[in-house]
Protein backbone atom coordinates (compact mmCIF):
# COMPACT_ATOMS: atom_id res chain seq x y z
CA UNK A 1 0.00 0.00 0.00
CA UNK A 2 1.41 3.68 -1.02
CA UNK A 3 1.27 5.95 2.13
CA UNK A 4 2.36 9.41 2.34
CA UNK A 5 4.93 11.07 4.38
CA UNK A 6 3.32 10.47 7.98
CA UNK A 7 2.12 6.94 6.74
CA UNK A 8 -1.27 7.93 5.65
CA UNK A 9 -2.56 5.62 2.91
CA UNK A 10 -2.53 7.42 -0.19
CA UNK A 11 -5.24 4.75 -2.10
CA UNK A 12 -8.51 3.38 -0.61
CA UNK A 13 -8.30 1.06 2.49
CA UNK A 14 -10.98 -0.53 4.58
CA UNK A 15 -11.33 -2.96 7.39
CA UNK A 16 -14.03 -6.12 8.46
CA UNK A 17 -16.78 -4.74 10.02
CA UNK A 18 -16.55 -1.02 8.99
CA UNK A 19 -14.08 -0.32 12.18
CA UNK A 20 -11.63 2.41 12.31
CA UNK A 21 -9.01 3.28 14.81
CA UNK A 22 -8.69 6.40 16.40
CA UNK A 23 -4.84 7.37 16.13
CA UNK A 24 -3.99 3.96 13.75
CA UNK A 25 -5.22 0.96 12.42
CA UNK A 26 -8.53 -0.72 14.34
CA UNK A 27 -7.92 -3.05 17.13
CA UNK A 28 -7.85 -7.21 16.11
CA UNK A 29 -10.91 -7.73 18.37
CA UNK A 30 -13.43 -4.84 16.43
CA UNK A 31 -12.08 -6.16 12.99
CA UNK A 32 -12.49 -9.73 13.35
CA UNK A 33 -15.64 -11.89 11.98
CA UNK A 34 -16.28 -15.60 12.40
CA UNK A 35 -17.41 -17.45 8.80
CA UNK A 36 -20.01 -20.08 9.22
CA UNK A 37 -21.56 -21.62 5.99
CA UNK A 38 -21.86 -19.53 2.83
CA UNK A 39 -21.41 -16.08 4.41
CA UNK A 40 -20.63 -12.59 2.80
CA UNK A 41 -19.83 -9.29 4.41
CA UNK A 42 -19.85 -5.46 2.72
CA UNK A 43 -17.47 -3.07 3.33
CA UNK A 44 -16.80 0.56 2.60
CA UNK A 45 -13.57 1.84 0.96
CA UNK A 46 -12.33 4.65 3.26
CA UNK A 47 -10.48 7.12 0.45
Amino acid sequence: MDTNFVGIPKEPYAFSNNVMGKMGPPKWKGAKFEVVGDASIAILLKN
